[in-house]
């Protein structure tokens, strides 16, 4: 089952899906392309085995995420995941990412 979270992250709403694993050793962060949002991912997320937890997020200015300016970088949008992954205490993350979403993980 798919939970729907946000919490602030640098002064902006970041919207994320999450499919938990009590058990899971490895979270994979899905990060979407331009111009879509973290919904493209929710069958890859449903399909997960045990063992992962999956997150799914919104991309600032993107989906049901916020932001508080317009000019957007690859480097701006990496830094917000590294603050994610922060901010949720993750350990032992995979990243994959399509297109933006590749570029960001890079």
């Amino acid at each position: 089952m798919l939970q729907k979270k946000e919490f602030l992250l640098n002064n902006n709403i970041v919207s994320y899906l999450v499919r938990p694993d009590s058990e899971g050793f490895y979270t994979i962060i899905y990060i979407h392309g331009f111009p879509f949002h973290k919904e493209m991912w929710s069958g890859q997320l449903l399909a997960l085995t045990a063992g992962f937890t999956g997150i799914a997020y919104d991309v600032r200015g993107f989906g049901s995420s916020t932001t508080d300016h317009y000019f957007f970088s690859i480097d701006l949008f990496a830094r917000d995941l590294i603050e994610l992954i922060k901010q949720l205490n993750l350990k032992n993350v995979i990243l994959c990412g399509l297109s933006m979403g590749g570029y960001i993980a890079l």
